[in-house]
């Protein structure tokens, strides 16, 4: 809940997620970069260009929860987005 984030560990658990989410994000895009090669080449440079600011965000999370003295990792992760793979079957299936 909102109101417990006045509390350190609860900020960082969130931020933990928030990580974990940005993360699965990168990996998704990655994964749709090599499933699909032969993906219009507007298409391959937006998701590339869109994976590079994900990772950005990935790395100010990992930060941020460094100086609230937890590692990225120490929290448990979510897969929820591999869960979707199987229906990715296209880059408009993708999108």
């Amino acid at each position: 809940p909102f109101h417990s984030h006045d509390k350190q560990e609860h900020r960082a658990a969130c931020l933990h997620r928030f990580a974990g989410h940005e993360l699965l994000a990168v990996e998704i895009m990655a994964y749709a970069l090599l499933r699909f090669p032969e993906a219009p080449s507007h298409f391959r440079k937006g998701v590339a260009h869109t994976l590079k600011e994900e990772q950005e965000h990935v790395r100010l999370y990992i930060k941020r929860l460094k100086e609230l003295e937890v590692c990225f990792g120490d929290l448990p992760l979510y897969r929820h987005f591999w869960c979707h793979t199987p229906y990715l079957t296209s880059p408009l299936s993708y999108v």
